[in-house]
């Protein structure tokens, strides 16, 4: 699976590459980050579901909440992404979902 999520990064956004190495483990990249360079987010990041709450290779908690909810609603929406959808053969119904 591989998603695109924007989040808020200190009052800016922030667009993250998503995807999942291993099953519950996501590699999460920026892509984008709109605020000042000085206070830019990790440009990588490991983030995958505890217990209670995501767990992140980042101190920052609420950046590792935020991407951790944007996985979720991705992986609950039981959208299909461009790499599952190839495998069934569902390309073209997917194409503007992932673009």
């Amino acid at each position: 699976m591989e998603m695109k999520a924007t989040v808020t990064y200190k009052g800016s956004a922030a667009r993250f590459s998503i995807k999942e190495d291993t099953k519950g483990i996501f590699s999460a990249t920026l892509i984008d980050y709109e605020g000042s360079t000085h206070n830019m987010p990790p440009v990588h990041l490991i983030v995958t579901k505890g217990v209670r709450h995501w767990i992140g290779s980042t101190d920052d908690d609420v950046l590792t909440n935020e991407l951790g909810s944007a996985i979720e609603i991705n992986l609950q929406s039981g959208i299909l992404f461009r790499s599952e959808a190839k495998k069934f053969g569902e390309d073209k119904l997917t194409d503007e979902l992932t673009e």
